[in-house]
């Protein structure tokens, strides 16, 4: 950012030896994060010749945060606190984030709440195929299968992923919340969203002669920084859908706090 960098000649009088310890303390302490995240990799998954890895990884990460305490306590004065403090606040950031995220999960949850969603209004022919992207088994992605049954009896819950263990482990949690409601797992090993949906919905626009329904589940956020964390694929998938000839759009708004 042009700004920054400015800023940064102007508080260190554009000398570049007053912006080594800045540079040196977040090197160190990247190294440091880096060769720990390995040993924890290797102690949880000991694969072949872990424990040489493991030990490798370990003393890069001792001498790493040695060299980084070192330098952060010798020049913690001349500049090396700036560092310190913009990792400490991402640190706050980052787990002030995570414990959002497990907080939602938990309120979310179904695993104490009856399996099963309600029974489709009419039996009679559908005329619509409803659609449902679903990110888990939770109040949410049920909630917006009950809407779809509302709508059409035929409903198609569709699921993106890029971790096939993960998926059949999700196929057999969505067969005991809702065993009468279709799965369909997408494998997408880029991590991709809007692109592998898209396609599914063009090969069945092009199959079936049904209008396409897709019921789009949606968290309705109470703070700003809540917008920031939910809905990301949502919002990145509904302009791209309502541009697609033949496809209706309904959201299922979600509103935790009220529930």
């Amino acid at each position: 950012m042009p700004g920054v960098q400015r800023a940064r000649v102007v508080v260190f009088n554009a000398e570049v030896t007053r912006l080594i310890p800045l540079y040196a303390v977040g090197v160190f302490v990247s190294f440091t994060l880096s060769q720990s995240g390995m040993v924890r990799h290797w102690l949880k998954l000991r694969g072949s010749g872990w424990r040489t890895s493991l030990a490798m990884n370990a003393t890069g990460a001792v001498v790493t945060g040695v060299v980084a305490l070192i330098i952060g306590a010798t020049k913690f004065a001349g500049g090396a606190w700036i560092s310190i403090l913009f990792m400490g606040g991402l640190v706050v950031l980052f787990y002030l984030i995570y414990r959002h995220y497990g907080w939602f999960e938990s309120a979310i949850s179904v695993e104490a709440a009856p399996a099963g969603v309600p029974a489709a209004v009419s039996a009679e022919a559908p005329r619509e195929h409803v659609v449902v992207p679903v990110d888990g088994v939770n109040k949410i992605s049920l909630g917006a299968i009950g809407m779809a049954r509302e709508i059409s009896s035929l409903v198609t819950a569709i699921h993106v992923t890029d971790d096939r263990n993960a998926a059949e482990s999700f196929r057999q949690r969505w067969q005991t919340a809702a065993p009468d409601v279709p799965l369909l797992l997408i494998e997408s090993p880029y991590r991709a969203f809007v692109a592998p949906v898209l396609a599914y919905l063009e090969r069945l626009t092009a199959m079936d002669t049904r209008r396409i329904v897709v019921v789009l589940p949606t968290f309705v956020a109470r703070h700003w920084w809540e917008r920031i964390l939910h809905n990301r694929d949502v919002l990145r998938l509904r302009p791209v859908l309502k541009k697609c000839e033949g496809i209706r759009v309904v959201d299922f708004p979600y509103r935790l706090y009220e529930a």
